[in-house]
């Protein structure tokens, strides 16, 4: 088979597996070139699959030898289909982790049910019999099926109160759409604080502290982004943002629970990066492409793996913290510097459907866009073709 793009509204369809092994291993390499911090021994990660979860799950194995279980729902490839990038992620990290003697599980299944919770449990039993010591909750899902009532509910990319209009950037033409997106409705905030919000985070901890696998010193995190004032109608203050509140509250009732483990539970607040869900946020993606060419400017830029070893090796598990007064982690401290903020804004007047893919830093981010689909990487043959059934037995060898 030979694999070209197939993108249809900044969401890719299909993906290249040869190019998603090359960005692991360069990932990894990244983390090998660093100094090795004092991590967990074990960490659950919801979501490892791609984006935050995926640098986190690679900077933890690689940087601090911690033995790692991933949840993720991910499409798997077949003869004819190359399914998600993320199903190639968990292969070739596992594959990876093994060549290096370090342990690494995928459960594939929804997070959001309670037999995927199960399984986990059972996962854990019978490989980290002595427990976990960390939880990492990144999730980004379209919608959840609440195991209480069956209910299903779907999230929103919504703006609360008004309508907000304003330009997007576009993968397929390399032009500016002008957007407008409706006002949520009130059922529609309730859906997406149910799948984007603390609940599922709420039931994981529960579970696993009932059947007693929490260490002494548990921590738990669940990943976020704030952003700044121009970008706070699309997504502080709409739907997605409102959901995010629910995840912070949420965080302040497990750190009460976790009390007797002298544990923690808390909120991290990352820089904007390039992933499924960003690439997909109206309007925002304009800011990213604008804010990335600034902090190169300024050198102040950072990659997905390198944000998340510079949190966890000194922040998380390091001296280095900077905390907010709502106990928040806030590695995008850098992205929110106030120079930063002021010559992004300026620049975003400046912008114009003719000279934006000048003034900004928007070809890399149509590439990272197709990086993390495994296309445009370099070093990889994209003319030869490509044996999905062949490269799936090789891996899982």
């Amino acid at each position: 088979m030979i694999i070209t793009p197939k993108i249809r509204n900044s969401v890719a369809l299909n993906c290249h597996p040869v190019g998603c092994g090359k960005l692991i291993d360069e990932q990894i390499t990244y983390i090998q070139q660093q100094p090795t911090f004092i991590g967990p021994k074990n960490a659950l990660i919801i979501g490892g699959s791609t984006g935050y979860g995926l640098a986190t799950r690679i900077a933890l194995a690689f940087g601090s030898q911690t033995s790692t279980i991933n949840v993720s729902f991910e499409r798997p490839a077949d003869a004819k289909k190359t399914g998600t990038a993320g199903f190639w992620n968990n292969l070739y990290f596992k594959q990876a982790a093994k060549n290096a003697g370090i342990q690494a599980f995928d459960i594939q299944g929804d997070a959001f049910l309670d037999t995927t919770k199960q399984a986990v449990i059972s996962c854990i039993r019978k490989h980290f019999p002595t427990g976990i010591d960390l939880l990492v909750y990144s999730v980004a899902a379209p919608r959840r099926i609440d195991p209480l009532t069956g209910i299903t509910y779907d999230s929103q990319l919504k703006p609360i109160g008004s309508p907000v209009c304003g330009y997007t950037l576009n993968f397929t033409t390399d032009e500016l759409d002008y957007r407008e997106v409706e006002a949520a409705t009130e059922s529609e905030i309730l859906a997406t604080e149910k799948v984007m919000g603390g609940e599922d985070w709420q039931r994981w901890i529960d579970f696993l502290q009932t059947e007693k696998l929490l260490n002494k010193g548990f921590k738990t995190i669940a990943y976020s982004y704030l952003g700044p004032e121009v970008t706070h109608a699309i997504y502080q203050k709409g739907t997605l943002g409102h959901a995010k509140a629910h995840l912070a509250k949420t965080a302040d009732i497990l750190q009460n629970q976790l009390s007797q483990l002298n544990g923690e539970a808390a909120m991290v607040v990352d820089k904007a990066i390039v992933s499924r869900a960003s690439a997909y946020i109206p309007m925002l993606n304009i800011y990213v492409a604008t804010v990335f060419k600034v902090m190169q400017t300024n050198g102040k830029h950072e990659t997905t793996i390198a944000h998340k070893y510079r949190f966890l090796s000194d922040m998380l598990y390091g001296k280095n913290k900077t905390i907010d007064a709502q106990r928040f982690y806030r590695p995008d401290a850098w992205e929110l510097d106030p120079k930063i903020q002021s010559q992004t804004n300026e620049l975003l007047t400046q912008l114009t459907p003719e000279n934006f893919k000048n003034l900004t830093a928007y070809w890399q981010l149509k590439t990272e866009f197709y990086q993390i689909n495994g296309f445009d990487v370099p070093g990889v043959d994209y003319t030869a073709d490509v044996d999905i059934n062949t490269l799936i037995t090789t891996l899982n060898k």
